[in-house]
């Protein structure tokens, strides 16, 4: 089979796979509503920080930390893991990529035979992504309880070079742990990382970050495992970038400053 026609066939069925699990939200949900605030589907105990793709996952976390080095961070200190041009290809368009393209220059176009960089959205379990461009055939998963618009955005930040807010290097000035609710085997997802790692891209701590965990992530008892400091605030938004992750995807990229800021997340 020609390398054309093999991607023309990647293309429809995954394009299928989409549209299947989307009529499936209109039969339980809206469509591309809301994720619930306590989805677990992003929190799996087998993949890095419950939702990375790594290919240090099987020698573990210090070995991944050792090994990616500076490349470690809420934003990857390699620029060279952005995408040419803030140009993602991928093979199937969802809802959530428009608010990608209407508050920073990253843009989102059909896969053609000569790309070799690409994003393959498929089935599978659970949500994940790996962190920036590694080349080739990168998947994204959407399995069970993933097909929501801020989910699917979550993921896409990383795909875009992005870890968790929590990773950041401040971020014990702004929230509380609470390890005596982690799971047993996953605290290590709670780590937070060094300057000489991190890239905040000279931005605030951010509650309302689209990359943020949720209060009762990882839970074993439904208990808070992260707590803001700052009294009233709410943490694990999935409806849609904040205005710093859209401030960050800029700077990251490098855009020009002719986007608007999208309206703040209500959580």
């Amino acid at each position: 089979m020609a390398k054309g026609v093999a991607s023309l066939c990647c293309y429809v069925l995954l394009l299928a796979f989409v549209v299947d699990a989307v009529h499936q939200q209109r039969i339980h949900n809206k469509p591309m509503a809301v994720a619930p605030a306590d989805s677990k589907a992003m929190y799996s105990e087998y993949l890095f920080e419950g939702d990375i793709m790594t290919p240090y996952l099987k020698q573990g976390n210090n070995a991944l930390k050792s090994s990616m080095g500076s490349f470690f961070g809420n934003a990857l200190q390699n620029r060279q893991a952005r995408w040419e041009n803030g140009t993602v290809v991928k093979e199937v368009i969802g809802a959530a990529m428009k608010d990608y393209e209407a508050y920073t220059c990253i843009t989102f176009k059909e896969k053609e035979n000569q790309d070799t960089d690409y994003v393959e959205i498929i089935s599978g379990e659970g949500c994940a992504s790996s962190v920036g461009k590694i080349g080739g055939n990168q998947t994204l998963i959407l399995g069970t309880g993933c097909v929501f618009k801020g989910i699917v955005m979550h993921e896409l930040m990383h795909t875009l070079g992005f870890y968790h807010e929590q990773s950041r290097t401040d971020r014990d000035a702004y929230v509380t742990i609470n390890l005596n609710n982690v799971k047993p085997g996953t605290e290590n997802n709670f780590d937070s990382y060094g300057i000489d790692l991190i890239d905040a891209l000279n931005t605030t701590y951010d509650y309302n970050s689209l990359m943020h965990y949720s209060s009762t992530a990882f839970s074993k008892n439904g208990e808070a495992t992260i707590v803001p400091k700052q009294t009233g605030m709410k943490i694990g938004n999935r409806k849609g970038l904040s205005s710093t992750d859209a401030e960050k995807i800029n700077k990251y990229y490098e855009c020009p400053d002719t986007y608007p800021a999208p309206s703040e997340v209500v959580l």
